[in-house]
């Protein structure tokens, strides 16, 4: 039996009488409950001399208002999300208790550093900023807080640690957590980071967030992102209505054209074409900073709170220098490329030559070429591996020969065949016979050594001309090497590359990131077979080096090639 109309009337009436009385006792709620991390920093927090906002940075307010108690956070470098820890960690310092109801006074915080010098800077720097943006936050650190490792915000505590491999790193036991932060969770000793969050186990706040760049698939912040719920950020196309998770290779273009295409572009192009985004559905441009959304990829997990936060979505990032970056032959660049700008981790996987990179370097010199400023390197074990490269009349360098020889003698001859101007030699094994050689071309050889890469400070090379010795970056060396050859900046005569035991030689050494015993990820280049010639190659590329800065003014450039070298 169907109501009667002033019935329903009189009902509909009654359930919006009810909403709004709902309505104005959240309000009265909220104009009591203490701010989010969001409103705090709001009301609180000023960057750059200017009003906190989010404008640029809208895949992160989600994030900013997460109360799950254990959230994760996989992102690129420079998009706000340290920023949006320390936020946190300061709004869980001041208004903590009464954000979680805990009944008490305060809340002792625990952020944590991977080096002690990220955790000095951030003791001496960061809190140093966060007090000159405001007179309230300055008042908040009025006690206690001069002190590198501890600071007193009321009656809450701030313990700044460091998660490193270290007998005397005893900070991490002597404190009891409610909120735990990781900064830069992939470079953090894994001994270390279980450590510390047993400090959470008598707290009834128990909140853990962890952010990190990621380094190698399967590892760090990238398993921890696995066991999550994995939010993705997708971005409206308003011409489909479309949702896209974007994805660089597929929906980035160059002057409308795809990667396929402006990959093999030189770099001078690359930064001066127009760069657009598209819809993965119509193809449509769309706009990649335009407000979206978070969805769950993995949505029954509920026990991890996991974003992978975009680099394209960000205003700040700028397509030419990604479009650069990826389309570098630096291995280095390549890995930075994926961890820093894109935020998605990355190994290798044995980066090495391919048979197509090199086969790709094989070219014929110009007829009557005049070669000059010739180098050449050697690797010295049972037998003496060498390599010549000259400078052609065009201007163009060129790997001239390359094979081995069975003395000193020999190589005496190759000096005299190729009027070798400068030629880099291993001092080992043989050092007091590779002396003895290098006596008889005075000025013309230097003996190399490969010291620890810490020695070198980032150098690729440290000569001492008194002595004629030069010390080399081994891996940045043998970067080089690899970048010259895949970007065909150094061509082969043709004849050179036919020989098998060169082509193996040059693919025997393979790039792997590895951790070091100190606990950071570093590069390093192993070899899977005999790789003489492979050092034969740095070691000439070194006694280029050296040669030229003497004759820099004379050698011509010759357009169109080395536009993507180093």
């Amino acid at each position: 039996m169907s109501q009667s109309p002033n019935k329903s009337i009189a009902k509909a009436r009654l359930i919006q009488a009810r909403r709004e009385a709902s309505r104005r006792a959240a309000a009265a709620l909220r104009a009591t409950a203490p701010p989010s991390p969001l409103e705090w920093a709001y009301e609180h927090r000023r960057i750059d001399g200017k009003p906190f906002t989010l404008d640029r940075h809208l895949p992160l307010t989600q994030i900013y208002e997460d109360d799950h108690p254990f959230i994760v956070v996989m992102k690129p470098a420079q998009v706000g999300v340290s920023e949006l820890a320390v936020t946190r960690a300061i709004h869980a310092l001041d208004i903590g208790p009464r954000w979680w109801e805990t009944g008490k006074l305060g809340l002792n915080v625990a952020y944590l550093f991977p080096t002690i010098t990220a955790l000095s800077d951030f003791s001496k720097e960061r809190i140093s900023g966060i007090m000159e943006e405001s007179d309230y936050l300055s008042s908040l650190f009025s006690d206690g807080w001069d002190q590198v490792a501890f600071k007193q915000v009321g009656h809450s505590y701030l313990y700044l640690r460091g998660a490193w491999t270290n007998s005397r790193n005893t900070g991490l036991k002597t404190f009891p957590a409610d909120v735990l932060i990781l900064d830069e969770f992939d470079e953090m000793d894994t001994a270390s980071v279980a450590m510390a969050e047993k400090r959470l186990r008598a707290s009834a706040v128990r909140r853990k967030l962890y952010i990190s760049t990621p380094t190698l698939p399967g590892t760090g912040i990238h398993e921890q992102y696995l066991m999550s719920d994995q939010h993705e950020w997708e971005t409206p196309c308003f011409a489909c209505h479309a949702w896209n998770t974007l994805d660089y290779f597929r929906d980035v273009r160059a002057n409308g054209r795809d990667w396929i295409d402006w990959q093999r572009w030189d770099r001078q192009v690359l930064r001066a074409a127009r760069w657009t985004v598209h819809c993965a559905s119509c193809k449509a441009e769309i706009n990649r900073c335009a407000p979206g959304r978070w969805v769950a990829r993995n949505p029954t997990i509920l026990d991890i709170r996991g974003y992978h936060v975009p680099s394209l979505c960000f205003p700040m990032v700028q397509l030419a220098e990604l479009g650069v970056n990826a389309t570098s032959p630096n291995p280095s660049r390549i890995e930075e490329f994926y961890r820093s700008d894109l935020g998605v981790p990355y190994e290798k996987g044995g980066a090495r030559l391919t048979d197509a990179q090199l086969q790709a370097n094989i070219d014929t010199p110009p007829v009557g070429v005049i070669w000059t400023g010739t180098t050449m390197g050697v690797d010295v074990g049972s037998r003496f591996h060498y390599r010549v490269s000259s400078q052609g009349s065009d201007g163009q360098r060129w790997v001239r020969a390359a094979g081995s020889v069975m003395s000193w003698d020999e190589l005496d001859t190759l000096m005299r065949q190729y009027h070798v101007r400068m030629c880099v030699v291993d001092a080992l094994p043989e050092l007091h016979g590779c002396q003895q050689w290098a006596s008889r071309h005075p000025g013309k050889v230097y003996r190399s050594f490969y010291p620890a890469a810490a020695a070198m400070a980032g150098q690729l090379f440290r000569p001492d001309s008194e002595n004629m010795i030069v010390q080399v970056n081994r891996t940045m060396a043998m970067d080089k090497v690899y970048a010259d050859t895949a970007s065909n900046d150094v061509p082969w005569v043709r004849d050179v590359l036919a020989d098998p035991e060169i082509m193996s030689h040059m693919q025997a050494p393979v790039r792997l990131t590895v951790t070091s015993t100190n606990g950071d990820m570093v590069a390093v280049w192993n070899h899977t077979g005999p790789d003489h010639l492979y050092h034969a190659s740095v070691y000439d590329t070194i006694a280029y080096e050296i040669w030229r800065p003497k004759t820099r003014d004379k050698v011509p450039v010759v357009p169109g090639r080395g536009a993507r070298g180093w």
